[in-house]
C-alpha cells in the first residue's frame, strides 16, 4: 500500500445557502493519479480551491504529508510542493509578468476611449489602481524576481510533489489528449509527481487515472478504480444522463 500524500477528511464548504461541498473525504496515495469526475456543479473545482486555499472550508480539514494545510494561507501551498494548473490559460510570452498582469486587468478598466487617449485623471485614477494590483498578486505569489523577465523566458517551476490538474484536456482535438494522456503517465513515472486531476473525458480519465472519486451536487457518488466508478448507477445517471454518453462511458471502460 503507498502512503498518503494527501488526505481530505469530511470537508464541507457553503456559500450563503448553497452547500457546495458536502462532507467529502478522500485520500490521494504517493505516485498515483487521481481523478475527480462529475457533472458541472458538482462541487470538483471548488474541492480544487479548497487544496489550494483560495477558499476556506465551512468544517473539515486537508492534510498534506504531516502538515494541516487548512491552517496555513494560499501562498504557503505552494512552498510544500503542491502545484496547480487553471483551465484556458493564455499569456503573452514575449511581454514581462508584470505586463501580462496589467495586460489582464486592463479588460476591467473603466476609463473610456477618449479617458485614455487624453489621460484624464480618471484614466491615470485607472491606471494606478492597475498597477497597485498587479503588485500585490507579484507579492502574493513571490514574483518580485521575475517582473521584469519575458515570460518566454520563465521555467514553468520547481519540481512539485502534487500537481492539481484542472481538465487538461480542455479544448484540445484528440491527437493532442492522446499526447496528453502520455505526458501525464511521464510525470507520474518518469518525474516521481502524483497527480490530483479533474476531467470531464473519460476516455482520458480511463487511460492515466489509478483511481477516480465521482462527485454530485457537493457529495461522493462512488470511489474505485476507472472501471469500478464508470459502471456505477449512480454514476451513470447522474454525471452522464443521455444514451450516447452512456455508450461513450462503457467504450472508454
Amino acid at each position: 500500500m503507498l502512503e498518503t500524500i494527501l488526505s481530505v477528511h469530511d470537508v464541507s464548504v457553503r456559500f450563503g445557502g448553497v452547500m457546495a461541498v458536502n462532507h467529502v473525504s478522500f485520500d490521494v496515495r504517493r505516485g498515483e493519479v487521481f481523478t475527480l469526475i462529475g457533472p458541472n456543479g458538482a462541487g470538483k473545482t471548488t474541492m480544487f480551491n479548497l487544496i489550494s486555499r483560495i477558499y476556506e472550508p465551512t468544517s473539515g480539514h486537508i492534510t498534506f504529508e504531516d502538515t494541516t494545510i487548512t491552517d496555513l494561507q494560499p501562498h504557503s501551498i505552494a512552498a510544500l510542493g503542491i502545484a496547480r494548473t487553471f483551465q484556458n490559460i493564455e499569456l503573452f510570452e514575449h511581454a514581462t509578468v508584470l505586463q501580462n498582469l496589467l495586460i489582464g486587468h486592463h479588460a476591467h478598466r473603466r476609463a473610456g476611449f477618449w479617458s485614455e487617449l487624453f489621460f484624464t485623471p480618471a484614466a491615470q485614477r485607472s491606471e494606478l489602481e492597475a498597477r497597485l494590483r498587479a503588485e500585490e498578486v507579484i507579492e502574493l505569489l513571490d514574483l518580485q524576481h521575475h517582473r521584469n523577465s519575458l515570460v518566454a523566458g520563465l521555467p514553468y517551476g520547481t519540481k512539485p510533489k502534487l500537481l492539481l490538474l484542472d481538465e487538461p484536456s480542455s479544448g484540445l482535438n484528440p491527437e493532442e489528449t492522446d499526447s496528453m494522456a502520455w505526458w501525464i503517465n511521464d510525470i507520474r513515472s518518469e518525474l516521481g509527481i502524483t497527480v490530483l486531476m479533474v476531467e470531464h473525458d473519460m476516455s482520458l480519465v480511463s487511460r492515466v487515472s489509478d483511481r477516480v472519486l465521482a462527485m454530485n451536487q457537493g457529495e461522493v457518488l462512488a470511489q474505485g478504480t476507472p472501471v469500478e466508478v464508470q459502471s456505477h448507477p449512480g454514476v451513470i445517471q447522474a454525471y452522464l444522463g443521455t444514451s450516447d454518453d452512456v455508450e461513450s462511458l462503457r467504450r472508454a471502460a
